[in-house]
């Protein structure tokens, strides 16, 4: 028995040993306990959404740990808050679109506007609803179960979608879905896939993605590393340059956004004791 576990903390060492560790700044606070996703305000404060069955609000925090503000948003509802991002315009766009059993059908995406611009403790929502445009089957059969989204992007006027993969047996892809960014009824295209090459569903499923300010790099993120994706053109984020940045640690990592161009936060969920934290990465 102590061999055996010898061995196993032999290959945990060499899977983890390259692996960088993240410079952990703050516990986020305690109402914000499923963060989701994440939108930098600056350097020094963000806004974050609770996951599923969390109120309908908006949390403005900062890097110290402290919770700012508080903002419902009107016309909105919590099935499975999944992302956060924002457009050049400071528009919000919080995504309703976890799907866990694949099954859905009232998958939608919440616009409203910057509510850093107003001092209100409330905002209303605009509706994007959509539906994947090759999904026929609620849910589809286990080897097909590519219909999960947990990352979400803005960019150029457009929303992006990164599938979470479910399937059974694991194939480690990454389907990429483009919709327009206002609200309306729409059919979610697919326009391209990434394969993870991993064969572990938790550390190679996509859970939160972001974009660079200057639009050239994708970073899309899971459990124990972050692809980081560049020298791209137009929406055909796959087919530029890409490395593999690996974690020490594997927690529920589920949100991320950019501070600069070359430096990222990173919040985890709070299970009893573990996650709960933001985390910063400085890209080299």
């Amino acid at each position: 028995m102590r061999k055996l576990a010898l061995i196993f903390f032999f290959f945990l060492f060499a899977s983890y040993g390259n692996a960088q560790s993240l410079h952990k700044l703050c516990a986020l606070p305690a109402i914000v306990n499923e963060s989701s996703g994440m939108v930098v305000v600056n350097e020094n404060r963000f806004w974050t959404v609770n996951d599923s069955g969390g109120e309908v609000a908006l949390y403005l925090c900062d890097t110290s740990g402290n919770l700012v503000r508080t903002v419902t948003v009107l016309g909105a509802w919590n099935r499975d808050w999944e992302e956060l991002t924002q457009d050049d315009d400071g528009n919000l766009y919080i995504g309703n679109i976890g799907n866990n059993a694949n099954d859905s059908k009232d998958l939608c995406i919440f616009k409203i506007a910057n509510p850093f611009a107003d001092r209100s403790d409330s905002v209303q929502a605009q509706v994007i609803h959509y539906a994947y445009e090759d999904q026929k089957l609620f849910p589809p059969v286990d080897s097909a179960k590519n219909f999960d989204c947990e990352a979400m992007v803005w960019c150029n006027g457009s929303l992006y979608l990164f599938s979470k993969n479910r399937t059974r047996p694991f194939d480690g892809k990454t389907y990429l879905y483009k919709l327009p960014d206002s609200a309306g009824t729409y059919v979610a295209k697919k326009i391209g896939e990434f394969n993870t090459m991993g064969k572990s569903m938790f550390n190679n499923w996509i859970t939160a993605a972001a974009m660079s300010p200057d639009k050239t790099k994708l970073a899309l993120l899971s459990s124990n590393k972050m692809w980081l994706f560049s020298a791209f053109e137009g929406d055909n984020f796959f087919a530029g340059k890409s490395k593999c940045i690996r974690f020490r640690y594997p927690t529920q990592k589920e949100a991320i956004a950019f501070v600069n161009n070359s430096m990222v936060y990173i919040s985890d969920e709070r299970y009893k004791k573990i996650g709960g934290k933001l985390y910063v990465l400085h890209l080299k």
